[in-house]
């Protein structure tokens, strides 16, 4: 995990690992990292020169010698937030531009049909999709249980919150085992006015492991985990048949009790 977190900032595992060395044990000279981390001497002090201009460690002469130092881990902190705070100003440019983009935009522009998503990050980038557009209604046939090990409980949590913001409401269909589910742990995925969606639970007996969601033209199928992945269907006529089967089985449905 804390490589996966260093490596946002820019820092693969070597240089993680010259952090944490100096972190646990203190100043050293190169020559005493040299020993520590197996890199040729040139890559070590290429990758001190690094973690040095991006402020993770300090440089410092004495005596003569030259000691590198860990920063304390309150100035990764800040780090982190300045990214933060960089990246929110480039969205809000780039969300100046959109229109301009927009209008530049070729008639003819070709707008893939098709797409699959594989691997956990691959599902996650497809699930993103659904929230790029606004004042829209999503028809999703989820089965709850199947879906909760397919991300951690943050990314939907993260998900559920854009959609939100977004003005998106929800219409879900669960299958029956949705009672297997904490939903205190996954409060996110409730029914409330406030949350923008409601449930209903499919009648007795019909379960199904795949799930789907209804977008725009669009419909996005995701798989188990046991075989992750997914794939998006830009097409209005197919749009429109899983909608027409999704209301159908609205109809057979009973809405969620709140217990």
């Amino acid at each position: 995990m804390l490589e996966e977190l260093f490596s946002s900032l820019g820092l693969d595992r070597d240089q993680t690992s010259i952090y944490f060395h100096l972190l646990e044990n203190g100043s050293a000279t190169a020559g005493v990292l040299a020993k520590k981390i197996p890199v040729p001497r040139a890559t070590l002090y290429y990758m001190l020169q690094q973690l040095t201009d991006k402020g993770i460690i300090i440089r410092s002469l004495k005596f003569g010698v030259r000691t590198f130092t860990a920063q304390h881990p309150q100035k990764i902190m800040q780090l982190f937030q300045q990214k933060v705070d960089l990246y929110s100003q480039q969205r809000e440019k780039f969300k100046l531009l959109m229109p301009e983009l927009e209008h530049k935009m070729a008639k003819h522009y070709f707008r893939p049909t098709f797409q699959i998503y594989e691997g956990e990050q691959g599902i996650q980038n497809a699930l993103r999709d659904t929230i790029l557009y606004r004042d829209v209604e999503t028809l999703s046939f989820w089965p709850l249980k199947v879906m909760t090990e397919i991300a951690p409980p943050a990314f939907f949590d993260y998900l559920n919150r854009e959609r939100v913001a977004a003005n998106n409401s929800l219409r879900a269909l669960w299958p029956e085992n949705y009672t297997d589910i904490d939903l205190k742990k996954f409060h996110f995925f409730g029914a409330s006015k406030e949350l923008k969606r409601t449930v209903r639970i499919a009648p007795a007996g019909i379960d199904w492991s795949m799930g789907y969601m209804v977008y725009a033209n669009k419909v996005l199928f995701i798989s188990s985990r046991h075989e992750m992945f997914a794939f998006i269907v830009e097409s209005a006529d197919l749009a429109a048949v899983q909608r027409v089967q999704f209301e159908f089985m609205w109809q057979q449905s009973k809405q969620l009790v709140r217990k």
